[in-house]
């Protein structure tokens, strides 16, 4: 009978042991990965010491800067404006990107065959699928072959006029919009120049989109646009 008790303490033993094991292990792990951090920290801090950017908190980086909604683009472009070659804008401690500012640095890194970065892209694979935009490797290769005759150009010297003219209405319109120099929202007329020379070029129609405010096709569009962000939006959420 006395074999018991000292069964029940050896397993008590063991049990506490085993707690102890796992504490040990929890902690091993958490140094792992916290020596992680500290090594890309520590990379991505050496990798942009070349380039001199704006102050940025300890633990937030450059994020609060943004808070302003509306200013963002004012923001970068004041500090595009202060580092006219590149500059780093952090996101917290732990991710950071570089800004390019200088045409020089921008054509060296767009002529690279470098891969692309999931962190940017992935959040519009959902709104435009895996296209030639977000694909890379053997993929984006045979894509990328398969269009590039029907840019050349040859082909395109014929658009040219097309373009120039889609161009020209716009610009008219901004000569009646503006005689005073007052500032316009560009978005909304760069995009039916847009659409006005893509119908114009890929489909030989000619739409008026940019005069014509009642188009219907501009209004199908716009349906199909605000359909296709809602779709994007419940998919995201789900």
């Amino acid at each position: 009978m006395a074999l018991f008790p000292a069964a029940g303490a050896m397993f008590s033993l063991q049990g506490t042991d085993l707690w102890h094991w796992a504490a040990w292990l929890t902690l091993l792990y958490l140094l792992f990965k916290v020596s992680q951090l500290f090594l890309m920290w520590r990379d991505m801090v050496t990798a942009y010491r070349p380039f001199p950017g704006p102050l940025c908190h300890w633990l937030y980086g450059n994020a609060r800067e943004f808070l302003q909604i509306g200013k963002d683009l004012d923001l970068v472009y004041r500090w595009a404006q202060s580092y006219t070659y590149g500059f780093p804008l952090w996101l917290g401690n732990f991710y950071a990107s570089l800004i390019i500012t200088h045409p020089d640095y921008a054509k060296a890194i767009l002529t690279r065959q470098d891969p692309k970065d999931d962190t940017a892209y992935r959040f519009i694979i959902p709104w435009i699928g895996e296209g030639l935009l977000v694909s890379s490797g053997q993929k984006w290769f045979q894509h990328r072959r398969l269009i590039t005759p029907g840019f050349h150009y040859d082909v395109l010297k014929p658009y040219v006029t097309l373009m120039a003219d889609c161009t020209k209405i716009m610009l008219d319109k901004w000569e009646r919009l503006v005689p005073d120099g007052n500032p316009v929202e560009l978005f909304h007329h760069v995009s039916l120049m847009t659409l006005d020379s893509i119908m114009k070029c890929a489909f030989s129609y000619q739409s008026n989109c940019q005069t014509d405010s009642e188009n219907a096709y501009i209004k199908s569009s716009v349906r199909a646009l605000l359909s296709g962000r809602s779709q994007v939006s419940g998919a995201s959420l789900s």
